[in-house]
């Protein structure tokens, strides 16, 4: 038997010029992955912020509600015992937040428009002369409750008892319970 011969293969190596594109297509492929993993990145985090701050006026909402259902009802003045005055708002209780076994409380929020943060505190010696309509804790006694990223408003109206919670635009309506026959629905939306 003969032997195969094999030809001589033309074995050229590469050149510099192709190891240059070849690294410049890598480089390309590399940034444009790098940008999209990035701007997900991104998405995600501002996702995740904006849900805490979801969570964050829904619990301060919830918070409200109860304190309003259970708001002190003053039956020789025939309405809830409230008052909003300048960035404080003053309501007597049954829901405290600090001092759960206390039953009934003062629970005062004050609202910082220029740091759009919102303080809380609670007075179990509601009784006290001094916490009249004018009282207005200090900051540093008060514990924050949180900033919020929307403006936050605080209403209430004397007439009807009904304390109107806004964020930016958005408003919400709380009726305590001793009124909820008297208010209609349709005043609510």
């Amino acid at each position: 038997m003969r032997p195969l011969a094999i030809a001589p293969l033309n074995t050229r190596g590469i050149t510099l010029f192709e190891l240059l594109v070849a690294v410049l297509l890598l480089g390309l492929v590399s940034t444009m992955i790098y940008s999209m993993f990035d701007v997900s990145v991104r998405f995600s985090s501002k996702g995740e912020k904006r849900l805490e701050e979801l969570a964050r006026e829904q619990g301060l909402l919830e918070l409200i509600g109860h304190q309003v259902n259970d708001a002190w009802h003053d039956v020789k003045m025939r309405r809830i015992r409230a008052v909003k005055k300048g960035d404080t708002f003053q309501l007597y209780t049954r829901f405290p937040l600090l001092h759960r076994d206390a039953g009934l409380v003062l629970a005062i929020y004050r609202y910082d428009e220029a740091d759009h943060a919102l303080y809380y505190t609670e007075k179990r010696d509601f009784y006290n002369a001094d916490y009249t309509p004018e009282f207005v804790p200090n900051l540093d006694e008060m514990r924050l409750l949180g900033r919020f990223a929307r403006p936050l408003t605080l209403a209430y109206a004397t007439g009807s008892d009904v304390v109107t919670v806004g964020f930016g635009e958005e408003h919400y309506q709380f009726v305590p319970r001793c009124h909820m026959e008297e208010v209609s629905v349709e005043g609510l939306i």
